[in-house]
C-alpha cells in the first residue's frame, strides 16, 4: 500500500554524513522518510527493499550533488519516481547540473547554510508535526540527547540519559564489556572462551579483554580498509551471501552481501531477549567502536541507529539494535560510501 505522507530518499553515498543528518532533523520535526541505510534491515535483499521502498513512498526527496546527478542508481530512482507520477522535491546540497527532468521543479537550496532550506523543505513536505518556524536549530553534539527526549520508551530513556553526548565518549580504564548478571546463554562481549585473533582461527585459548579488544579493533580496521573494494580480499562472492574470512570476536553471525553493487558486511555482536540489554549492549558496542576509531565522527540517528563516518577514509560502519522474532540483535555494519 501506497502512503502519500511518507518520502523516498534518493541521493549518493557520497553524501552520507549530510543526508543523515538531514533526515534526523526531518523525523525529529514528524516528517515521514524513508532512507535505505535506517530502514534495510540485515538480513534483506537490498534491491527488494529498495523497490519496496519506492513503490510504497508517495513522493520523493532527491538529494542532488555532482555524485548523485551521475549515479544511474539515482537517476533510475528519479525516473521510476516521474513514471508514477510520484511528487518530486529537489534537494540541491551541492553545485550540479540539475538532472533535465527536475529542472522545472522548484528545489530546496541547502548549497550554503542549513536551518532556513530545513524550515523550508518541511513546508514543502506538509506533514511535519512541528510548526516550521518554532523548530529549534540543531547543536552539534547534543543530538543525541535531543532524539532522547522524542524516545516512547520512558524506563530505557531515563538510562540512556545517564551517558554521555555521543560527541565526547571517553572510555575508561576499567571498561568492562560484559553484564555479570548475563544469562549464560546470552553473547557478552567478552565471551569465556573466545579466540585471541577471531572465531575463523579456531584458536580455543581464552581471550583477555585486552586481546578481545585488540581482536576487535584489528578486525574493524581490516573491515573498514577492504570495504571499498567490496572485500574481495575477505571472500566476496558476485550476487551471493558470502561469509567473511575474518569475522568479529564474539559475533552471533557474520555475514556478507551485495558485491559487487552494494557490498556489505553485517555481523551480530549480541543476542539477548531483553530490550533493556540490548541497550545497554549497543551503548557498549557505540564505546568500543569509538575507542577504534577515535578520529571519526560518531552520529546518532535515534535511540537505536548511529553510524561512524570520516571525511578521509570511504567507508561507513553503522551499528543498530533489530527486533527478530522474541529476540533483539545488536549489529555492527560495514560498507563502502556509495
Amino acid at each position: 500500500m501506497v502512503d502519500s505522507a511518507k518520502a523516498f530518499v534518493s541521493y549518493s553515498r557520497a553524501d552520507t554524513d549530510f543526508v543523515l543528518r538531514l533526515c534526523q532533523d526531518l523525523r525529529t520535526a514528524g516528517a515521514s522518510i524513508w532512507l535505505d541505510q535506517l530502514d534495510i534491515h540485515p538480513g534483506e535483499d537490498w534491491d527488494e527493499a529498495i523497490e519496496r521502498g519506492l513503490f510504497e513512498c508517495g513522493r520523493m526527496l532527491a538529494v542532488l550533488s555532482p555524485k548523485s546527478v551521475s549515479s544511474q542508481n539515482v537517476l533510475d530512482e528519479i525516473g521510476y519516481a516521474l513514471s508514477k507520477k510520484k511528487p518530486i522535491i529537489p534537494v540541491l546540497h551541492q553545485d550540479c547540473e540539475v538532472p533535465y527532468r527536475l529542472n522545472r521543479i522548484q528545489y530546496v537550496d541547502f548549497r550554503t547554510t542549513y536551518d532556513e532550506p530545513l524550515k523550508s523543505l518541511l513546508v514543502a513536505i506538509g506533514d511535519a508535526k512541528q510548526n516550521p518556524e518554532t523548530i529549534p536549530v540543531p547543536v552539534p553534539h547534543d543530538r543525541s540527547r535531543r532524539l532522547y527526549l522524542l524516545a516512547g520508551v520512558a524506563a530505557i530513556v531515563a538510562g540512556l540519559l545517564t551517558w554521555t553526548t555521543f560527541g565526547h565518549w571517553r572510555v575508561s580504564e576499567n571498561f568492562k564489556l560484559a553484564v555479570d548478571t548475563q544469562k549464560p546463554e546470552r553473547v557478552t562481549t567478552d565471551p569465556p572462551a573466545q579466540s585471541n585473533t577471531s572465531p575463523a582461527t579456531g584458536n580455543s585459548q581464552p581471550a583477555s579483554k585486552g586481546s578481545f579488544q585488540d581482536s576487535f579493533r584489528t578486525t574493524l580496521l581490516r573491515y573498514v580498509s577492504e570495504a571499498p573494494s567490496g572485500f574481495q580480499t575477505l571472500g566476496a562472492k558476485e550476487w551471493m551471501d558470502w561469509a567473511p574470512s575474518v569475522s568479529l570476536p564474539g559475533a552471533v553471525s557474520c555475514r556478507g552481501s551485495g558485491y559487487p553493487q552494494e557490498p556489505v558486511i553485517e555481523c551480530v555482536l549480541y543476542r539477548t531477549d531483553s530490550e533493556v540489554e540490548a541497550a545497554n549492549k549497543f551503548e557498549d558496542l557505540i564505546e568500543l567502536t569509538r575507542a577504534t576509531l577515535p578520529e571519526w565522527e560518531g552520529n546518532r540517528l535515534n535511540m537505536y541507529v548511529a553510524y561512524f563516518s570520516s571525511k578521509k577514509v570511504t567507508s561507513l560502519v553503522g551499528l543498530n539494535v533489530v527486533k527478530s522474532g522474541d529476540h533483539f540483535d545488536v549489529v555492527l555494519s560495514v560498507r563502502p560510501k556509495r
